[in-house]
C-alpha cells in the first residue's frame, strides 16, 4: 500500500476541511498536527482552494514538518492535475471513474475513492485498488450498511465518511467497524480555538 494510505489507517481519523479563509485553514491544521495527526484532507471545496492548497502546502513546510496533505473532494482529470501540480501527496474522491482511475495509476499517485454501491466497490477491487471511502455513509446506512459490504468483500479496507457527527461515541462505534473515519467540517467549528481543537481530537485518538 502507498505510504499515504498507510499513515491513514494508521492514524485511523482523517480530518476532512476546507474554508476560504487562510487563517482557519492553519488553525485547524496546526491542531490537528498538535494532537499528533499527520495526514490532512483539504477538500476542493471553494473557489479559492487551489490558492489556499498552496498557501498550506508553505506552511506545513516551514511549521509542520512531517503533516502530509492531500486533496479531497476530485471528481474529475482536470482536478486530479491542478492538484497534484501543486503537490498533493494523495488524492480523495466522492465518487469512482475510469477516468480517475487511469489517471491515479498512470501518475502513482495515492487515491481513495468514494463508493456508496456494491457494484462500486467492486469496481476498485477490480481495479486493485483495496482502500475506499464508504460516501456519504450515513445517508447510506452506517455501519449496518459497511457490514453489509463486509460480507462480499472481505479483503476490501473501508473508511467512512459523511454525515458523521462530531461525537466521540459516534466515531468510535464506526472505527469498531472501519479501518479509518473522516471527519468533516462539523467537527472543526469556527468558534473553537486551536487548542480546543486539538483537545477533543486527542480525546478520539
Amino acid at each position: 500500500m502507498q505510504e499515504p494510505l498507510k499513515n491513514i489507517l494508521d492514524q485511523k481519523i482523517l480530518p476532512v476541511y476546507s474554508h476560504s479563509q487562510t487563517a482557519m485553514n492553519k488553525k485547524v491544521l496546526a491542531a490537528c498536527y498538535k494532537a499528533g495527526l499527520r495526514c490532512f484532507e483539504f477538500t476542493n471545496r471553494n473557489e479559492n482552494a487551489l490558492d489556499e492548497f498552496y498557501s498550506l502546502q508553505k506552511y506545513c513546510a516551514t511549521e509542520l514538518p512531517g503533516m502530509i496533505l492531500g486533496a479531497g473532494t476530485i471528481k474529475n482529470e482536470q482536478h486530479a492535475e491542478m492538484f497534484v501540480s501543486a503537490g498533493a501527496a494523495f488524492l480523495v474522491s466522492p465518487l469512482i471513474s475510469a477516468e480517475l482511475i487511469e489517471f491515479t495509476k498512470r501518475k502513482q499517485i495515492a487515491w481513495i475513492p468514494g463508493c456508496g454501491t456494491a457494484s462500486e466497490v467492486g469496481l476498485a477491487e477490480n481495479n486493485g485498488i483495496n482502500l475506499v471511502k464508504v460516501f456519504p455513509v450515513k445517508a447510506l446506512g452506517g455501519i449496518e450498511f459497511i457490514k453489509a459490504l463486509k460480507g462480499p468483500f472481505p479483503g476490501m479496507t473501508f473508511m467512512a465518511t459523511g454525515g458523521i457527527s462530531a461525537d466521540n461515541d459516534e466515531i468510535k462505534k464506526y472505527l469498531l467497524n472501519v479501518n479509518a473515519v473522516g471527519i468533516g467540517n462539523s467537527f472543526f467549528a469556527d468558534e473553537e480555538t486551536e487548542e480546543q481543537i486539538s483537545i477533543k481530537l486527542k480525546s478520539i485518538l
